[in-house]
């Protein structure tokens, strides 16, 4: 136990042991040591060690190193996922004689567009879940329903997106990537199989499309980033040990602080509170044939003028706007509508250059998708008034959606950002009492050389 005491008082500060080590020496080899010496060793030791400034710069490291190692260990419980991935073209060659004469690319990207709505609808994607050779999402099914978790897979596990030549990181302009993202990465590659050969099966009779990558079999897992975890676990344990080192100095400050954030994070929240809700429909679109942007800008101006959006608006299913309609012109609302709540797009990542997202926003979820889709409809009601124009085809990706959660306000935004605000506040009100104590404050001897009273 002696051996255990001498090695702990190695912890103590080098001026420390250079001026009381013999003497702690000598008591030692005097004195019976039991385990509660030992701790009271160690816990000199800390305390001797944060109570000058330079420490804090080992308290800090030290924090940072064990969360490091703390961050990266808790890495390693989270379940790993693998991400399979195939990658498909559209071929600019000639459809063959037995084929329509007036094929064309674009009447191959319609069909392509068709078939992802019938690839990745929730019937082809539940049945894909259930089949018995991959059987997937086991443990989500049985808190979840199985529209809900077909559903989930599509707006998070499977993605399909321009292919981008290795390289150049351009994407090409008739190649696209279809990925799968699953914890098993044989049954990863196995659902990208599945998906790319429907696609197959189902343009059989075109002859330009072709597989130029089939699914690969991941090797290593795209989650969990180890290293990420390591950083963040060093950067937060930096943070906690500079907290730990501020409170240990100056708790008194440190708590005086720390109470007007806190004071400034509830009052945010509170504030936050009182913000209406407002909820994003989207939809998703794309134009095929000899349409080009300039053209997508000349309908979008019509379908966005004054006269249209008056209607939409006034619609008896809709009836958008009622209070702020009460308030102020008309002609306002849809300037502000136009300007503030609706947004068309473009979205390459849908898997070609030619989408588009439409989008509004509104207190009311159902109106938010009623509006999208009159809006989504009007785009195609258009390409059908136009038959002889071949560049005004529209088609839909993705129909209007119901948000099931609020776009804004973000609460936990406003309420850190009110928190911070707090800590500054507090920072600059207690220098300000700092420095005001001091001018209040007269200095020693003052009062000797004041004159006598009258």
């Amino acid at each position: 136990m002696r051996r255990w005491v001498g090695w702990a008082a190695y912890l103590y500060p080098p001026a420390w042991r250079a001026r009381y080590g013999a003497e702690f020496d000598a008591l030692l080899d005097d004195a019976n040591v039991r385990w509660r010496d030992l701790a009271d060793v160690l816990r000199g030791a800390l305390i001797m060690q944060m109570t000058h400034w330079k420490s804090y710069a080992k308290v800090v490291v030290a924090a940072g190193i064990a969360c490091a190692i703390l961050a990266l260990a808790g890495s390693f419980l989270i379940p790993s996922r693998y991400e399979s991935r195939a990658v498909m073209r559209i071929s600019p060659q000639s459809p063959p004689a037995a084929s329509t004469s007036g094929e064309s690319d674009a009447g191959q990207w319609q069909r392509l567009d068709q078939m992802a709505v019938q690839v990745f609808g929730r019937g082809s994607l539940m049945n894909l879940i259930k089949e018995p050779a991959l059987d997937l999402y086991r443990e989500d099914r049985k808190r979840m329903t199985l529209a809900d978790v077909a559903e989930r897979m599509r707006t998070r596990d499977i993605r399909i997106m321009l292919y981008a030549a290795p390289g150049t990181g351009k994407p090409g302009a008739q190649a696209f990537v279809i990925s799968f993202e699953y914890p098993d990465r044989y049954k990863a590659r196995q659902v990208v199989r599945e998906l790319s050969g429907k696609f197959m099966a189902g343009l059989e009779g075109s002859p330009g499309l072709e597989l130029l990558e089939a699914a690969d079999l991941p090797e290593t897992p795209i989650l969990p980033n180890h290293t990420a975890f390591l950083i963040a676990g060093l950067g937060a344990g930096l943070v906690l040990g500079l907290l730990a080192t501020l409170i240990w100095r100056r708790p008194k400050w440190t708590l005086q602080v720390a109470g007007f954030a806190a004071a400034g994070f509830v009052l945010a929240l509170a504030v936050a509170c009182f913000i209406p809700n407002v909820y994003v429909s989207t939809a998703v679109m794309r134009f095929t044939g000899t349409a080009d942007t300039a053209g997508l800008s000349e309908i979008q101006q019509q379908i966005l003028s004054r006269d249209n959006l008056t209607r939409l608006i006034q619609l008896p299913q809709l009836d958008l706007y009622k209070t702020r309609r009460a308030r102020m012109p008309l002609t306002d609302v849809v300037e502000q509508m136009r300007a503030k709540d609706i947004r068309i797009r473009q979205a390459p990542a849908a898997g070609h250059a030619q989408a588009f997202v439409i989008s509004f926003s509104y207190p009311e979820r159902f109106k938010a998708q009623a509006t999208v889709r009159e809006l989504s409809g009007q785009f195609v009601e258009w390409s059908l008034g136009k038959p002889h124009q071949e560049g005004y085809t529209f088609v839909m990706l993705e129909s209007a959606n119901l948000p099931q959660k609020p776009s804004y306000p973000n609460r936990l935004s406003i309420a850190i950002l009110g928190a911070f605000a707090g800590l500054l506040s507090g920072l600059v009100t207690l220098r300000w009492r700092r420095a005001r104590g001091r001018q209040l404050t007269p200095a020693p001897g003052a009062a000797m050389h004041e004159g006598p009273a009258a």
